[in-house]
């Protein structure tokens, strides 16, 4: 990976890391699925925007089929899974949870075909999953629920298999494309669903957190990170979310969240598995 890739990554760390505290502060008012549609349709105007800004080719009717399925597996379903899940659970936990997606991408490469599971891969993955469950037991014991996790785990998988897709079934498209189609018809989709349910008092905190998922989790972010997906892994694409947690301790901490010792210890263990997954060293040794 080059340094501006990693770079890029981590200035999309950044914005989806407070993206969990802004999705715990807009379900004070909006349900989950009205927190999901918002900001994929105010996302999806945004994208509009810089595809035209830029000249860029939009994508084909040929291309619509695998840019729903996108929009519904990488952004109608977990989007409201995470906006449920943190009816239930801090954002910083639901951040953590957020980390297990590289562990799936891994084991999903491994069965299509496009990776092998090497010992120091299944060591990483190992190190993920009991990185999290580590944070997951101290935050339980607070406030947390089964369904919550579930959920949000749930979401994990989903965002694990959206690069494979990207790459085997969107090969050619105009990334950009792609970030308007998946975002666009994922908030379509939710449309009649957020019909069934109301908001309750609406307060200008949740306004302004809609306001900032929409235009820059959902627009801005998906921008960058599409523009980024074709010149590395599927499995390093999804090595995001182990920096994510990070910044979602951080700003659930800012907010008053508390941030038990388990968590942290957590996340440590955490950042050496997707070390693992991501990276390929060897140690050799010059025979004299």
């Amino acid at each position: 990976m080059k340094i501006a890739d990693a770079v890029q990554l981590l200035l999309l760390s950044m914005i989806w890391g407070v993206s969990f505290l802004l999705i715990k502060i807009a379900g004070a008012s909006f349900p989950p699925v009205w927190v999901a549609c918002l900001r994929l349709l105010l996302g999806g105007a945004v994208l509009f925007g810089i595809v035209k800004l830029m000249k860029r080719t939009m994508f084909t009717r040929a291309n619509l089929p695998w840019l729903v399925l996108q929009g519904l597996i990488g952004s109608a379903l977990p989007f409201t899974f995470f906006a449920l899940g943190e009816q239930s659970l801090n954002s910083s936990l639901a951040g953590v949870l957020n980390a297990t997606t590289p562990c799936f991408a891994a084991l999903i490469g491994v069965l299509i075909g496009d990776s092998s599971l090497t010992p120091r891969r299944i060591l990483g993955v190992a190190l993920g999953f009991v990185g999290v469950m580590i944070a997951v037991s101290g935050s339980l014991q607070l406030e947390g629920s089964l369904l919550g996790v579930s959920v949000i785990t749930l979401a994990s998988i989903l965002y694990a298999v959206v690069p494979y897709i990207a790459k085997r079934f969107l090969k050619g498209v105009d990334p950009l494309a792609i970030a308007f189609g998946q975002v666009l018809s994922a908030g379509i989709m939710l449309m009649p669903i957020a019909l069934f349910s109301k908001p309750g008092m609406v307060t200008l905190p949740a306004i302004g957190a809609i306001l900032i998922l929409g235009i820059f989790g959902s627009g801005i972010a998906y921008a960058l990170f599409y523009s980024v997906l074709p010149r590395i892994s599927a499995t390093q694409s999804s090595s995001i979310t182990y920096v994510i947690p990070i910044w979602s301790i951080l700003w659930g901490a800012l907010a008053g969240e508390h941030i038990g010792p388990e968590t942290l210890v957590g996340i440590t263990i955490v950042i050496f598995g997707v070390i693992l997954i991501n990276t390929d060293f060897q140690f050799s040794r010059k025979l004299a």
